[in-house]
């Protein structure tokens, strides 16, 4: 039977101590015999768990080896029976004159194939979030806007929605970009959208969408860039 031995965290340092010193007194056997049996104790408990992982991975090889193993007697083989039912040959076929399916030249796959498709190219521009140095403007909704009865429907009341965002770039060197962040709201009911207001330059004097808008200054200095410099036309 094991018996048991107290110690406390700082017995076992003052024990290091002794250790390095060379100084061990008569006590000290036993803590020092303990601790040896118990990592002697774990050592073994290790390597038996390892030993027993090793040979049920070698039990599951052999399993899988003797399951991928040559089938004998195929003529009574039930993928024999499917053969012959098929109206198929089971002679070996001479090398060069494999079918077009096994050779991967069949008919192209259906179009429920669960093969992914290519994916599709964009449309070349750069998004809002590629413009990681722009300046941001934050454009707030009118005070009382957010909770109040939505003027669409005069029903339902709005609350707060994702922000709307317009990058408007200008000319520079070469170009810089503007962030405008519109603060939103939407009506719970209808759905309603109520955009903040900014300034009208913002959405005028200039091409583009209604979110990424290029300033007449962008537009010449991309010219002067393409004409002069081989720029693309996708700042």
């Amino acid at each position: 039977m094991a018996t048991r031995i107290d110690v406390t965290i700082e017995g076992l340092h003052q024990l290091r101590e002794r250790i390095d010193h060379q100084q061990l007194e008569g006590d000290d056997w036993v803590v020092v015999g303990a601790l040896v049996s118990t990592f002697i104790a774990r050592t073994e408990a290790r390597q038996s768990r390892l030993k027993a992982k090793a040979d049920q991975q070698a039990a599951q090889e052999k399993a899988k080896q003797t399951a991928a193993g040559p089938v004998e007697d195929v003529g009574h083989s039930p993928d024999a029976e499917d053969t012959a039912a098929t109206g198929e040959s089971s002679e070996p076929v001479p090398a060069g004159h494999e079918p077009e399916e096994a050779l991967g030249l069949g008919p192209p796959a259906r179009a429920d194939s669960t093969e992914q498709d290519s994916p599709k190219k964009g449309h070349g521009r750069n998004g809002t979030d590629a413009y990681t140095d722009a300046t941001t403007c934050l454009h707030a909704l009118a005070a009382g806007v957010l909770g109040s009865i939505c003027n669409a429907c005069g029903v339902g009341r709005i609350t707060r929605y994702r922000d709307k965002v317009i990058l408007r770039i200008v000319g520079q060197s070469l170009f810089a970009a503007v962030r405008h962040e519109f603060e939103q709201g939407r009506c719970r009911l209808c759905g309603a959208i109520f955009t903040a207001e900014g300034p009208e330059q913002i959405l005028r004097g200039g091409i583009g969408t209604s979110y990424i808008l290029y300033d007449w200054s962008a537009c010449a200095m991309l010219s002067v860039m393409h004409y002069f410099a081989g720029v693309k036309f996708r700042p």
